[in-house]
This record gives C-alpha cells, structure tokens and sequence, in this order.
C-alpha cells in the first residue's frame, strides 16, 4: 500500500487460486518508499514483465492473453 508497504507474498489465497484454476502467476515485488522514488517501482515491474515475455515459450505463457494485476499501488502500477 501506498508505495511503502505490501510484499507480493501476502496474496497466496488469491496466486494459489489463480493458479488452480489454471492461470500462470508471477508475484512480483518492487522497491518501496521511502527509501526508493518513483520511477522504481514501474521500472521493477516492467523489468518483471519483461523477463517474462522473453521466457515466455520456456515458462509456457501465452502472451496474447496475459494479465497484469495488482492491489493498491499495485494496482496503480499495472495501469501504467
């Protein structure tokens, strides 16, 4: 939340559910505030995201349906 806190490890209920019903799931943390500034935190993701499209064959992804999805700024992130 709010660019300072959260970990991409506190959501299992929802990864684990994703993942059951048969979605790929990356948890992706990014730096946080205060000690990181804004753009860190979109570069962290797109990194993310980056890495995964290029293994996407690898890691079995289908890039052409593929979610980016988030909580808070999180959430805010993936709009970006």
């Amino acid at each position: 939340g709010a660019w300072a806190i959260g970990d991409s490890k506190k959501l299992p209920e929802l990864n684990n559910h994703l993942a059951r019903v048969g979605y790929h799931c990356a948890a992706i943390n990014y730096r946080l505030a205060p000690k990181w500034h804004f753009p860190a935190p979109v570069e962290d993701t797109t990194a993310a995201v980056s890495y995964l499209r290029k293994n996407a064959d690898e890691l079995d992804i289908d890039l052409n349906n593929f979610v980016l999805l988030g909580r808070s700024a999180g959430g805010q992130i993936a709009l970006l």
